[in-house]
């Protein structure tokens, strides 16, 4: 599963994130990436994909 979708703020800002969870009963570790100054590219939606598939 990934989901890819902003999560709204009080100050009516957004928090955009990347969730990305494997299939099958866990438990699975987790791992939180900060994005850099120019916010989530490609490249960091890609990381959490690749560890997800790895998983499976």
């Amino acid at each position: 599963m990934a989901v890819d979708d902003p999560i709204p703020l009080p100050d009516a800002a957004e928090l955009e994130v990347v969730i990305t969870v494997p299939q099958g009963p866990g438990p699975f570790p987790v791992v939180i990436a900060v994005h850099e100054a120019f916010g989530i590219d490609e490249s960091m939606r890609a990381y959490p994909r690749f560890l997800r598939v790895r998983e499976e």
